[in-house]
């Protein structure tokens, strides 16, 4: 393959590429496991978090909100789009966030340490902070 040169500040082009019907088919089966009878106490299983950690499935299911919020802000502010949650859903994330446990914080951990906004942040503005991400950050290039 042949790559043409660019020059500084010049943008490569990009090729249309669709991810919506995998991402529809996952939130399907995401929504299909979570819908299931007696799923609220069922365990499940985060190897991500720790070597046999596991949660009940309504633990579960609040975690899976949280990454989809705070995954979503992760993405719109990577490509300059504005992240505006539904109020209920930034208000279920925030509940979520505030029990995240400060220990495993940081280099190597989940997540970074919670940054400190003003009495005054907006929901969404301290739910990031929360989580260690800096509400005013924007890509620099």
């Amino acid at each position: 393959m042949v790559r043409e040169r660019l020059r500084v500040g010049q943008r490569a082009p990009v090729k249309a590429v669709t991810c919506r019907p995998a991402y529809e088919a996952s939130a399907d089966e995401v929504t299909a496991a979570f819908a299931e009878d007696g799923v609220g106490e069922r365990r499940f299983a985060l190897p991500e978090v720790g070597e046999g950690f596991a949660v009940p499935g309504r633990v579960a299911i609040g975690f899976h909100l949280l990454d989809r919020v705070v995954h979503d802000w992760d993405v719109a502010v990577t490509i300059g789009a504005r992240w505006e949650p539904a109020g209920e859903l930034t208000d279920a994330a925030l509940r979520v966030a505030t029990r995240v446990p400060d220990e495993g914080r940081g280099a190597g951990g989940a997540f970074r340490r919670r940054i400190a906004v003003g009495d005054d942040a907006a929901p969404g503005d301290r739910l990031l902070a929360l989580l260690g991400r800096d509400p005013s950050w924007t890509l620099g290039c």
